[in-house]
């Protein structure tokens, strides 16, 4: 079954180069190269269990290679074959092997950094592929339409697009193929779909978009200005609309879209000589779509790294930063003549006892009982919030200290009872309230608060 997989991707590998060919422009320069995004797929998905298919893959797609091997024996047209495939092979391992171990150490989300190092390594493996390759052609003297800088310029191009458009979509399918081999992927192949999203909608958002690119393109083939092509780098606009309303990879099913569209286009419309032009602009809008797909992801972990801090997990209750940031708001307020505030510490004062008697678990059912408690029968407008592993704080607005202490026999009186093994575990509480009418005073006083040296 493993060989049939590995024999799977061989065919798919030289598939995809007889569908470059028809996207070449000029010898061993296409608009873009797809089996440069299924290489690196698979030695992202693969690792080193990827050398030997592609390079089996990029060995074997030279005509001249299997006529050497076929008719007569040619030692050079095979040293040629098998160069190119070592050279492709050995460039893709080397990113592929680069954001492998990146993923992995990272493990599952870190969704924007994973995007960065995706972006790295295929601007890695595409360069050097390319300086390989035009090496290789000098080397064996093979046809070269442009000079070795323009030529490697080119082959970059082609493969970096290559990669940026059929890799995620690549690194679906051979995830699904090999999930045992695979790195932490989840954060690419697990995503959640946007609500309000349908594939009608979706599909009117391509055609607005496709019909931008024909637009261009129709332009640049009946008008004689030679600035027209470079009106496709606006093409990122309508890309990033689509990127922020739909599913990521409903955003690489349109970037694959436009690419094929703009490939047909150069061919129906005669427009090679701006070839280079529409490459830079779609390899600037893939580019573009990367990054712009990894902000919502780093704005989502932001917001959970603020509720996280700003909540504790434990009881619900607010953090002491959160409390903290919210009673500077309140005291930043203007107040009328005579209102005060009060700041109370709420102290379970066998907590530590509890937890060696009990255990940790009964523990933090009291902590949880009483947080609920206090909840229940604090004044409306106060602010609630855990302060350490045995303290809450409550900021009591528009509340002197006597009118605080009155409230304290409420407060002791409503504190749980949680039931164990058949009888109470008994908790006993000491309360310490403060009055504060500044920030100043306020700061002051939490810390003495909270080192109890009042």
């Amino acid at each position: 079954m493993s060989e049939l997989k590995y024999g799977a991707l061989i065919g798919v590998w030289i598939a995809a180069w007889h569908l470059a060919g028809v996207m070449e422009y000029a010898p061993y320069t296409s608009l873009w190269y797809l089996p440069a995004g299924i290489s690196m797929a698979a030695f992202i998905v693969l690792g080193k269990r990827a050398l030997l298919p592609i390079f089996i893959a990029a060995s074997l797609i030279d005509p001249e290679l299997l006529n050497a091997i076929t008719s007569d024996y040619d030692a050079a047209h095979l040293f040629t074959g098998m160069l190119f495939g070592l050279v492709h092979t050995c460039s893709y391992a080397l990113g592929g092997h680069f954001a492998r171990h990146y993923f992995i150490r990272l493990g599952h989300g870190e969704f924007p950094r994973k995007t960065i190092i995706l972006l790295l390594a295929f601007s890695l493996s595409s360069g050097l592929a390319a300086l390989a390759g035009v090496s290789v052609l000098q080397f064996t003297g093979g046809p070269m339409l442009y000079t070795p800088f323009e030529g490697m310029i080119t082959w970059w191009l082609g493969d970096l697009i290559g990669c940026l458009v059929v890799t995620p979509l690549a690194v679906i399918v051979l995830y699904r193929a090999w999930p045992q081999f695979s790195p932490p992927l989840h954060a690419f192949v697990s995503l959640a779909h946007p609500e309000r999203s349908d594939m009608l909608r979706f599909i009117s958002k391509v055609l607005v978009v496709c019909a931008f690119v024909t637009l261009i393109m129709g332009a640049n083939a009946i008008l004689p200005l030679s600035e027209i092509p470079y009106l496709m780098f606006f093409l990122g606009i309508p890309l990033i609309w689509i990127i922020y309303t739909e599913h990521p990879y409903h955003a690489a099913m349109t970037l694959l879209i436009i690419s094929v569209l703009m490939v047909i286009g150069l061919r129906l419309l005669d427009l090679h000589n701006a070839a280079v032009i529409y490459q830079f602009a779609l390899c600037v809008t893939a580019v573009n779509a990367y990054l712009a797909m990894a902000v919502p992801r780093l704005m989502q972990q932001n917001q959970l790294l603020s509720e996280v801090t700003m909540t504790d997990t434990l009881t619900g209750l607010a953090s002491q930063a959160q409390l903290v940031a919210l009673t500077h708001l309140l005291l930043q307020q203007p107040t009328r003549s005579g209102q005060h505030h009060t700041l109370l510490r709420i102290t379970l004062d066998n907590i530590q006892i509890i937890n060696d008697t009990y255990g940790r678990a009964v523990g933090d059912q009291v902590l949880i009982a009483t947080a609920e408690a206090l909840r229940a029968v604090i004044p409306s407008g106060s602010l609630l919030a855990r302060a350490d592993s045995e303290a809450f704080l409550l900021v009591l607005p528009n509340t002197t200290e006597e009118q605080a202490k009155g409230l304290i026999p409420t407060l002791k009186r409503n504190l749980p009872e949680v039931p164990h093994r058949g009888f109470v575990v008994p908790i006993r509480s000491s309360f310490m309230p403060v009055q504060v009418d500044s920030q100043q005073a306020f700061d002051r006083t939490l810390q003495r608060v909270l080192s109890e040296q009042l």
